[in-house]
């Protein structure tokens, strides 16, 4: 992968300029097996800084999977004028939480959602840390950017709600602070789209409704991204929040 982040699409869109990464900085984790910690990635920069909140996947690897991780995306995007949050979910490799005796385990996918939520809720947790920062935090503009099953958290925070394989019921993780969103490479519809072994493994992914995800999405797959061992139709599953949600 290029590293574009000195590279701006036109001139002046991109910021000069250093960037300022504070990690870990500790958010009220109360009820929560393990502390939420987030690393704060910013530009320096006397401009307003609208927010973005980064989901990381739940894959195999120790650091990607952790506020340790996407280092050039979270970059170009503070180079961009953005504030960057990275939570660590509870599924990250490096918490040892994934065969823990929860009802949640092994993709924490309700938990997650709530780590987004629980982010905007304590912004202020960063006045004591980075208080020049904090205060030009732009909170009416907030978007949330996912990879792989953070693609489904954004999918949820933004509105797509998935079946509680416990209860049959559907989730709502809305959070209406969140006005936009990218996912990328997120899981798509369950059904018989879904692998075997993925709906025996990981049975939320059985049923997730994306007609409730209204907000503006931009929608990444890979055309070569087949990702056999969730899915059996190929890497078109991954474009199904683009297909099945009515928002622009």
């Amino acid at each position: 992968m290029t590293d574009h982040i000195a590279i701006p699409a036109r001139a002046g869109d991109a910021l000069a300029g250093p960037l300022v990464s504070v990690a870990p900085v500790a958010f009220p984790s109360r009820d929560r097996p393990a502390e939420l910690q987030v690393r704060l990635t910013v530009p320096m920069t006397d401009r307003a800084l609208p927010i973005v909140v980064l989901s990381h996947g739940h894959g195999p690897s120790q650091y990607v999977s952790s506020l340790y991780g996407y280092a050039p995306l979270a970059n170009y995007l503070a180079a961009s004028g953005f504030a960057v949050l990275q939570p660590t979910h509870l599924d990250s490799a490096t918490l040892g939480l994934r065969h823990a005796d929860s009802p949640e385990a092994p993709l924490y996918w309700r938990s997650r959602a709530r780590d987004v939520s629980s982010v905007l809720d304590h912004l202020g947790v960063l006045d004591k840390v980075i208080p020049d920062v904090a205060t030009r935090m732009d909170t009416g503009r907030i978007a949330v950017v996912g990879h792989s099953m953070g693609g489904h958290t954004a999918s949820m925070v933004l509105g797509a709600q998935p079946r509680d394989p416990a209860t049959g019921h559907r989730v709502n993780a809305r959070d209406e602070r969140v006005s936009a969103g990218v996912v990328m490479a997120a899981p798509g519809r369950g059904g018989d789209a879904l692998n075997p072994r993925a709906a025996r493994d990981y049975p939320v992914l059985k049923d997730t409704d994306f007609t409730t995800m209204a907000p503006p999405t931009l929608v990444v797959a890979g055309d070569q991204d087949h990702a056999h061992h969730l899915n059996v139709v190929g890497a078109a599953w991954q474009t199904d929040a683009f297909h099945l949600s009515p928002g622009p």
